[in-house]
């Protein structure tokens, strides 16, 4: 009886794998990884972006815009459901070092809450500052919301080509290990990139995942008085 209850339990691991844990997210820290980051959703794009992302088990962070959730509220928790990560890129897009220090900080808290509300409790852990401008007071009132500042180390400049062609061989020519690449939410061309780029370099190797997951392998635990461009500064500033 036993050994029939042996050779079931068998057959059922054989015939039904992810029993054995196989779907599993798993990343190797030997193997490149890079981080896509979205930033000035939540757009009509976001769900195309997050179908093309699941399409190729890519995981991808999304930088949104507070006041822009109220027109596209369904995109948030479709975005966490996938396994992707919502930053803060502020609540109406603004240069932050421009700002007193009472308005930095409501303009970050203001977004916040507006995730919050939008997930029922979901809480950033990264902001990533509108234009990438930062100075001292926004670090202190970023660190008063536990936010660890990221910018990127490879910009696709899609905002401003808005041609997949471009933003795909920007891409292709200068990505490496460790980078954030940002792209742009409200960039329609950016499906067409992704389901080019995701295939090629899943292809060379490369993992793709939140910055969060990326943030997990660095050498020490980012601080909230810095920015963050990319996993390895030293890999990012050598010559390829």
């Amino acid at each position: 009886m036993m050994k029939r209850l042996l050779a079931l339990a068998l057959l059922l691991m054989l015939l039904c794998p992810l029993a054995l844990g196989e779907g599993e997210r798993v990343i190797d820290p030997k193997k490149p990884m890079i981080a896509l980051t979205f930033d000035d959703g939540p757009t009509e794009n976001t769900q195309a972006i997050i179908d093309v992302l699941d399409k190729y088990g890519a995981k991808a962070t999304f930088f949104v815009v507070g006041n822009r959730i109220t027109n596209f509220e369904a995109a948030l928790p479709a975005i966490l459901k996938s396994g992707h990560e919502i930053g803060n890129h502020s609540w109406n897009h603004p240069r932050l070092p421009d700002l007193t220090m009472n308005q930095i900080n409501r303009n970050i808290q203001r977004c916040n809450e507006r995730v919050s509300e939008a997930t029922g409790g979901y809480t950033p852990s990264f902001l990533r500052p509108p234009y990438g401008a930062t100075n001292k007071t926004m670090y202190f009132e970023a660190k008063d919301y536990k936010l660890i500042t990221v910018i990127w180390s490879l910009d696709t400049l899609d905002w401003d080509v808005r041609n997949a062609d471009k933003i795909y061989k920007t891409v292709m020519e200068n990505v490496r290990d460790g980078d954030i690449v940002l792209f742009h939410d409200t960039v329609p061309q950016n499906i067409e990139v992704l389901e080019r780029i995701l295939p090629e370099l899943a292809a060379k190797g490369y993992q793709f995942v939140t910055v969060g997951e990326m943030f997990s392998f660095a050498k020490e635990a980012p601080k909230y008085m810095a920015k963050y461009s990319n996993l390895y500064p030293e890999k990012r500033n050598m010559k390829k």
